[in-house]
Order: structure tokens, then C-alpha cells, then sequence
């Protein structure tokens, strides 16, 4: 049995990242105050469900406004999942989760990008590539 894709949504929301999540490094965001991070991960699950993820973090000692939107060109191809607008206290961390697609268990390699944008700044750029094979 595998498991179910998780719950997708342009809202942020809490996140428990567990061994199907598979995250790229997280990197500064550009203009944004030191301490707030972004990264871009793959869910990909034994069923043959995958689904790209921006992850934001705010250790910054401040509120910052922020916004993202993913592409992934084995996932979404040309249809970007936009993610809504949002303030993050620090001391958080939130996930926005693009659909769950099936791509199937052959093994191939999926890259999906987040573009961020910090408080009016863009564009930062995080970045993850992942086989995936069930």
C-alpha cells in the first residue's frame, strides 16, 4: 500500500516533512532580512504520486510578507501552481504544496523551482531535482 499524496492548496500551511519528502538546500532570500529562508522540495510516493513543494522559513526576529509560485516541467509543465500572499511571524516555517500529479514508478528525474518574493523583492530562485522510481 502506498501513501497518499498530501493536501494541496495555494494557502501555506504547517508541514511534516517524512521520507517522501525530498528537499533541496535551503538558501537566503534575496533583499529579504538574514535569518529568512526558502527552499523547494518533491513529494514523490510509492504509488507513483508526485507533487513539488515551496518551503519558507522565518527565524529573521520579524514579520515579513512573502509570496511564491512553483513550476516543475515533469509535473506541471507550463501551468506554474501560484501560492497566495502571506505574513510570517518569525519562528515559523510553512509549506505551499502544488497538486499531486501521477507520473508513474519508471524512473526519471523531476526538477521543480520556487520563485520567491520578500517583502515587494523578487526573485529568488530555489531549486530540487529528484529520480523517482516506485
Amino acid at each position: 500500500m502506498g501513501s497518499q499524496p498530501a493536501y494541496a492548496s495555494d494557502y501555506w500551511q504547517e508541514i511534516k516533512p517524512n521520507a517522501n519528502w525530498h528537499c533541496g538546500t535551503t538558501t537566503p532570500l534575496h533583499k529579504a532580512p538574514a535569518g529568512v529562508v526558502g527552499q523547494t522540495c518533491i513529494i514523490a510516493s510509492s504509488s507513483g504520486y508526485a507533487q513539488a513543494v515551496s518551503v519558507i522559513s522565518n527565524n529573521s526576529g520579524r514579520a515579513i510578507d512573502f509570496g511564491s509560485f512553483i513550476q516543475s516541467n515533469q509535473i506541471y509543465y507550463e501551468n506554474a501552481h501560484h501560492c497566495r500572499p502571506s505574513t510570517l511571524n518569525p519562528g515559523f516555517q510553512r509549506g505551499c504544496l502544488g497538486p499531486s500529479v501521477y507520473v508513474g514508478c519508471k524512473p526519471f528525474t523531476i526538477t521543480a523551482h520556487s520563485t520567491w518574493s520578500v517583502d515587494g523583492w523578487g526573485s529568488s530562485v530555489t531549486s530540487r531535482s529528484y529520480t523517482h522510481s516506485c
